[in-house]
């Protein structure tokens, strides 16, 4: 698939074919229930499953653009509307959102029911599952909790290093293909961790002599294995072994 489709905080959703060159914005007059957007995923079905800045999370058919449905719109204990700053599915098509409120929530939807899993601490800023089925939510300021598959209780809390508050802002999470786990931390670098027995432990920092590029948004992994980041001065892309100085070792 040629498209890539892009959330913009003040101007709608974007869709950009990297074949034709061709884009296409849609907002609020097209059917979206804000312009402000903060995160994105497409899910088996094909829909996409948007968080906005204000209006909770919404869900939109591309078969019928004109009709996104709010599956989330709420306001929290404060009387403030809800950002969402952490979207994403897992294998049993259930959208996962993470709120920026006063309760460190997490949001649940399935089939039209929403439950509510509560973290310790810390806002989550992005989540993806493992594997066994458990989610692993990265967090500002308090590392990676790992959450129990169906969302019912936090497992453990995965940590960085101690020596910087930074290296537990944790902005987005992929696994390689060899199952290593990085993140991307604003203002750390980039971390592995490791899978030890059952959980996975930091093994160490990467930096790239900048402070804007140590400031990471974001991390993905492309089709051929190599991770894609997002920084505060423009994209990084290495391939996960080219960090490491003996592949063989890990």
């Amino acid at each position: 698939d040629d498209t890539y489709w892009i959330t913009t905080l003040h101007h709608g959703l974007v869709r950009y074919n990297s074949k034709s060159g061709h884009t296409d914005r849609f907002t609020v007059r097209d059917g979206l229930s804000s312009n402000n957007l903060r995160c994105i995923v497409k899910d088996r079905a094909g829909d996409l499953w948007v968080g906005t800045n204000e209006h909770g999370a919404m869900r939109v058919r591309l078969s019928d653009f004109g009709e996104s449905k709010k599956i989330l719109d709420f306001d929290d204990s404060d009387g403030n509307t809800m950002e969402i700053r952490m979207s994403f599915t897992d294998s049993d098509n259930r959208g996962w959102f993470g709120a920026h409120d006063s309760n460190s929530n997490i949001y649940i939807y399935e089939n039209g029911q929403t439950k509510v899993l509560t973290l310790p601490n810390g806002y989550a800023y992005c989540g993806l599952e493992l594997p066994d089925g458990d989610k692993l939510i990265g967090t500002k300021n308090r590392g990676i909790f790992r959450v129990d598959k169906e969302g019912s209780r936090v497992i453990e809390n995965i940590s960085g290093p101690k020596d910087t508050r930074l290296a537990n802002d944790i902005y987005g999470m992929v696994l390689d293909d060899k199952r290593r786990l990085w993140t991307a931390t604003h203002g750390a670098g980039v971390q592995l961790y490791l899978l030890k027995g059952d959980s996975y432990g930091y093994v160490g920092t990467f930096k790239f002599n900048s402070d804007d590029l140590d400031h990471l948004r974001s991390i993905v992994k492309d089709r051929n294995g190599k991770l894609w980041l997002a920084s505060n001065n423009g994209i990084i892309s290495f391939h996960p072994d080219s960090l490491i100085a003996d592949p063989r070792s890990f």
